[in-house]
């Protein structure tokens, strides 16, 4: 695996929302910038949405937090691989 660096910065505009930006390149490829949103749009359910350049790709998902429990889904969309889904079980402090 090829060595990478990674910078970025996140912001939140107002309480519930934080917006994300970054830049990631692995070495030996084109760098790329990536940008997020998440918002808390209930007070159990998050949203998140992203977008990167080279190669373009989107994402979406989101999170129910259930007391110390968190159920995620995403999914990604990629030029050559199509989309990919994700899922996760959290479980921690709150």
């Amino acid at each position: 695996m090829a060595p990478a660096v990674c910078a970025g910065t996140a912001f939140s505009p107002r309480e519930g929302w934080t917006l994300l930006l970054d830049f990631y390149r692995e070495f030996g490829f084109t760098g790329e910038l990536r940008f997020g949103v998440e918002a808390r749009v209930l007070p159990l359910l998050v949203v998140r949405f992203g977008a990167a350049s080279n190669p373009d790709r989107f994402s979406a998902g989101f999170a129910i937090e259930l007391s110390r429990v968190a159920l995620q889904a995403a999914a990604n969309t990629h030029s050559d691989l199509g989309t990919t889904q994700f899922y996760a079980v959290s479980i921690g402090r709150r």
